[in-house]
């Protein structure tokens, strides 16, 4: 295997797909190329990667990335979480009520703990809040994925018995 094979398969896709164009992916190998040679991160070409990196998804969804129309992709839907969506609902659900209740339950808790002003509490609480909201987003894709994972492998036929099993008469 070679280092970093799948990452250049998935960047090749979505650049045909348009997600970004050659002079971001050049870009993106003059950064690579200096932090090989020169060998420490610049904190502004990392500042600019994150924030490139982040932009480049937004605003596509699962159905332009999967390239199927959108009734399709709800029937899709509809089969990943068929006899799952309690499983589905209870983790996406979970963790939306922990991002949305840990902001403002530590700053309720501050309140009582300590002399620190309202607006300092307040910012400390929407901080909580900023840093547990993408919890919810990779909580939702570790669903996805082990929802669609499950699917496919429930495709593969499985033999009722594996060759190397051997029964044993009575003799």
């Amino acid at each position: 295997m070679m280092q970093g094979a799948s990452i250049f398969h998935l960047a090749r896709g979505l650049h045909k797909r348009e997600f970004f164009t050659t002079r971001e992916i050049l870009g993106a190998a003059w950064k690579q190329a200096y932090f090989r040679i020169v060998g420490v991160e610049d904190p502004d070409h990392v500042a600019k990667t994150r924030a490139s990196a982040l932009s480049f998804i937004a605003g596509h969804t699962v159905v332009e990335l999967e390239d199927r129309r959108p009734f399709l992709s709800l029937r899709r839907s509809g089969a990943l979480v068929r006899g799952r969506w309690i499983r589905v609902a209870s983790l996406v659900g979970i963790s939306a009520a922990l991002a949305l209740v840990a902001g403002p339950l530590l700053g309720a808790i501050l309140i009582f703990l300590t002399d620190m002003p309202f607006a300092l509490l307040n910012v400390v609480a929407g901080v909580v809040y900023a840093v547990a909201m993408p919890f919810v987003a990779l909580v939702t894709a570790y669903v996805y994925f082990d929802a669609r994972a499950r699917m496919e492998l429930e495709r593969v036929e499985r033999p009722s018995e594996l060759p190397a099993e051997i029964q044993l008469e009575p003799s």
